[in-house]
């Protein structure tokens, strides 16, 4: 068994018909990379799924998280052959430790979850779905999405703003639309773990490094990945302008 788990159209479309058995997705705001399918692509992906008998799990973890741009349907939106599984989570929108998740897909594959539910983790914690179950009955949870995405979106605009003022020209990042995270792509062949070392070393700073999301050829990923939602806004300035002065160390 095969199991695709990458956003890349063009593998995708590449693979689909040679043994792939799962399509996973993120198509909004994609950890690492913060990049956002476009709908002319999620709806070819789900009709080349329906084409080849391909199932997509379609992992919505981020979608609400969005601060610019409108909103595109999600894939399990074209659905109309029970293909897709949709799921999301609260954990990026309440609270991390609250692993609550939820789904929606055809009947026969929800029954067919709950069976490996069962018997792997028995059930989610009863005393945290009933707390989510107030939160949202005596809360009005847009009210509050549109607070977490007013101060995530300050905080985006202030990482990318930085990022221009203190990395060097040669240095690229995404933009993303929403979701938690920037992809900075620095020049071929930079070593990406001594730096993400001395940025945690010596700055005190710790930063991803790309290559333990790459599928293909890791060794030769240059990128890394910053997330702007956890810390305020005067250390994510300084952050940026520290790791920037580092960088002009290892780009030429």
């Amino acid at each position: 068994m095969m199991v695709l788990m990458w956003s890349s159209w063009r593998i995708f479309s590449n693979l689909i018909g040679g043994g792939v058995k799962l399509f996973y997705t993120i198509p909004n705001f994609g950890n690492p990379s913060g990049i956002t399918m476009t709908y002319k692509k999620r709806k070819a992906v789900y009709e080349l799924s329906v084409k080849y008998g391909v199932p997509i799990l379609e992992d919505d973890i981020y979608g609400n998280l969005r601060y610019r741009g409108r909103r595109i349907p999600n894939i399990k939106e074209f659905d109309t052959e029970g293909s897709v599984v949709y799921i999301g989570s609260v954990s990026k929108i309440l609270a991390p430790a609250m692993r609550i998740g939820f789904l929606a897909a055809d009947k026969k594959v929800i029954r067919h979850i709950a069976k490996i539910k069962e018997v792997s983790s028995n059930e989610v914690m009863r005393v945290m779905q009933y707390a989510l179950w107030r939160m949202y009955e005596e809360n009005d949870m847009y009210i509050w999405l549109k607070k977490i995405c007013d101060i995530y979106a300050k905080k985006l605009f202030l990482m990318e703003e930085s990022m221009d003022r203190y990395f060097p020209l040669s240095v690229k990042h995404s933009s993303p639309d929403g979701g938690m995270f920037i992809w900075v792509t620095l020049p071929e062949g930079t070593d990406i773990e001594r730096y993400c070392w001395e940025s945690a070393v010596q700055l005190h700073i710790p930063v991803t490094p790309g290559n333990g999301f790459c599928v293909i050829e890791p060794e030769k990923c240059t990128s890394l990945r910053f997330n702007f939602t956890k810390e305020n806004m005067e250390d994510i300035e300084y952050g940026i302008r520290k790791t920037g002065k580092l960088m002009e160390q290892y780009v030429k």
